[in-house]
């Protein structure tokens, strides 16, 4: 049988953690084969449907069965769908745990989609990047965990030509000043003697400069704007700052329970909706109509957020490396139209991520262990990572009672 989908061995770098990640198979607790659609590529979908191809009975039965267009706007990466069995939520060819398409027919009959998971692979400035989405557990567990899980290194991968996406310029940057300023984005947020909140806050100072020296409303040179950032940094500017900015825990409650309400019956997955029910009994909701007093969500969010630090303390890196994480897998902040907006999407996910954290965390006397943490993560990716978050976000702020955000700041303070 001739080769699908043809793969390369290239250097490319990558954190430390992506350099020990395997998949586990079916020793995976929450495999990425359900509960979700799963998109099939146009060349893939017409080998699985083409009548002249030999392939195991079975498993053609099943390409026949199970296998549909999306009906709305089919894209050449994005052009068919895997028909979840209706009982497990499950994908049709997931069979004891295991991939009956990799395991009858090669791993090169993979949609794109499948042979990437949980793997983000791109060409930037002509070099192979990869990281990996924390919605896989063994990802989460390698990337969380581990105080260098986030030192860069080289290595061997290998890569499908085709499925690799490609980092052009933007905004009227050269590459090169590009990554210059990717860099500092994230040397920045590894900045020590701040907590993880406020070097998102003089992250967020720092994009909204960003956008006005790119708009001309600022003297222009991207130089002399990572001169000066650097400077508040070192100087001891950026701590009087962060002074000036103060907790609003309310709209911090009421906001993020919003967004995480509007997902908060669609886990598609059992031990998902297991977390999604703890979570909102922890919050106060009543179990049987599921309405939770504002009052008590504010006062429950504050307690929690006050155990966190304890409940984090056997995973000190775990908030910081995902940020980390989110930014390197955006090639932030060049991941939206503008830096702020980016900067805005990690804030979102951060701040919804910490609220489920906090709901788990409310009784100081039974604290999550490193398990629970992570498995929140997991689950948080699953239900969230994917989502357009922008108009999640702006509905929300609507029902919290305000049109749009002009200032994001007082969300990040714990």
């Amino acid at each position: 049988m001739s080769i699908l989908h043809r793969t390369d061995s290239v250097t490319a770098l990558f954190p430390r953690y992506v350099s020990y990640f395997r998949c586990i198979g079916a020793d995976c607790e929450d495999t990425c084969c359900s509960g979700w659609d799963i998109s099939i590529d146009q060349k893939t979908f017409e080998a699985y449907t083409d009548p002249k191809k030999y392939y195991p009975p079975a498993l053609k039965k099943l390409f026949g069965k199970n296998i549909r267009i999306q009906t709305q706007s089919p894209t050449k990466e994005k052009y068919a769908n895997a028909i979840n069995d209706p009982c497990t939520n499950n994908c049709p060819f997931l069979q004891e745990n295991l991939c009956a398409i990799h395991r009858d027919i090669g791993e090169d009959k993979l949609s794109n989609t499948c042979f990437n998971f949980p793997r983000f692979t791109r060409k930037f400035l002509g070099n192979i990047e990869q990281t990996l989405t924390l919605s896989c557990p063994e990802a989460a567990r390698l990337a969380l965990l581990q105080a260098d899980a986030f030192d860069f290194v080289e290595g061997e991968l290998s890569v499908r030509p085709e499925a690799l996406s490609v980092i052009d310029e933007k905004w009227g940057m050269s590459l090169d000043e590009m990554n210059e300023i990717r860099i500092f984005c994230f040397q920045l947020m590894r900045t020590e003697g701040l907590e993880i909140w406020e070097r998102l806050v003089v992250l967020g100072a720092f994009c909204r400069e960003l956008d006005r020296v790119l708009k001309g409303e600022s003297p222009p040179g991207i130089t002399n704007l990572l001169e000066n950032f650097l400077f508040v940094i070192e100087s001891g500017e950026a701590v009087k700052m962060l002074s000036k900015v103060q907790p609003d825990y309310g709209f911090q409650a009421k906001l993020f329970h919003t967004i995480w309400n509007t997902r908060k019956a669609q886990p598609r997955s059992p031990s998902r909706q297991v977390m999604q029910d703890s979570i909102a009994k922890a919050l106060g909701a009543d179990q049987k109509t599921g309405l939770l007093d504002p009052e008590i969500l504010v006062e429950t969010y504050r307690k929690g957020l006050k155990n966190l630090p304890s409940a984090l303390a056997e995973t000190p890196y775990l908030l910081e490396h995902y940020v980390l994480n989110e930014m390197f897998r955006d090639c932030f902040p060049f991941g939206a139209q503008s830096a702020y907006q980016n900067y805005l999407g990690i804030v979102f996910r951060f701040g919804i991520l910490r609220f489920m954290l906090s709901a788990i965390s409310v009784d100081s006397h039974s604290l999550p262990n490193k398990d629970a943490l992570l498995k929140t993560v997991v689950v948080f990716c699953r239900i969230y990572q994917y989502d357009s978050l922008a108009d999640l976000f702006n509905l929300a702020l609507k029902e919290v009672g305000w049109d749009r955000l002009e200032d994001a700041y007082g969300l990040l303070p714990s």
